[in-house]
């Protein structure tokens, strides 16, 4: 069941992607980032079971995040880190306090339709941090590796790719580690960090397809 749930979320993901791409208005696109940033931190606090192990729930609009921000700053060339790393501070912040706020909140016990807010957030708290942290460093590495990487490989589909591997893998082994090292074992961390890595890259895969063919190709100077 939870495997159609993310093939779902992954169709509609996709449809979203390539309706900003082929639309390309900059304030449509500014929403669906600050949109996706902020579902994603939610889903973060959650697992699914996913072929018999705990996934995290947010791994598929996650998977979304350095795509789009890559188009995004392709096609406006003169935006500084500084303004995207603020940016995502500051989406991140709302969601964050809300969640603090509201993990005081138990439901009655005749209150049987009510979330239990502190059961879904407050035993979660590491992740309060751990996601914004991570998210901000990966936003980091792919500012300082971005250019590198183009004037190796001016196409952009080799880019993302070798650009999303390195960013999941360092993500992922970050998140995973300070997240679950109270709760789970290093080995199944390590396992639940693999299994995750190869679905990201498969999604990023699917996205680098989809920028390569809407972004102008770089000239090679001969």
């Amino acid at each position: 069941m939870n495997e159609l749930l993310l093939l779902i979320i992954l169709l509609i993901s996709t449809i979203g992607f390539l309706l900003i791409v082929n639309k390309n208005n900059k304030l449509l696109m500014n929403m669906y980032i600050i949109f996706i940033i902020i579902i994603s931190y939610i889903l973060s606090f959650r697992n699914i079971s996913f072929i018999g192990m705990n996934i995290n729930a947010n791994i598929v609009i996650y998977s979304t995040i350095i795509p789009i921000l890559y188009y995004y700053i392709e096609k406006n060339k003169n935006i500084k880190m500084k303004d995207i790393l603020t940016k995502n501070i500051i989406i991140l912040v709302i969601p964050m306090l809300l969640i603090m706020l509201t993990t005081g909140y138990i439901p009655s016990v005749t209150d049987n339709n009510a979330i239990n807010i502190q059961n879904t957030f407050g035993i979660n708290y590491i992740n309060l941090l751990s996601y914004p942290i991570t998210l901000t460093l990966s936003l980091y590495i792919m500012f300082k590796l971005k250019e590198k990487l183009k004037d190796i490989y001016p196409n952009n589909f080799y880019t993302l790719i070798i650009l999303g591997s390195i960013i999941t893998a360092i993500d992922l082994l970050i998140y995973n580690i300070t997240t679950y090292s109270l709760t789970e074992k290093l080995i199944d961390i390590l396992f639940i960090t693999t299994v995750s890595y190869i679905i990201r890259i498969i999604i990023i895969l699917l996205y680098s397809i989809i920028i390569e063919k809407n972004l102008p190709k770089k000239k090679v100077r001969k």
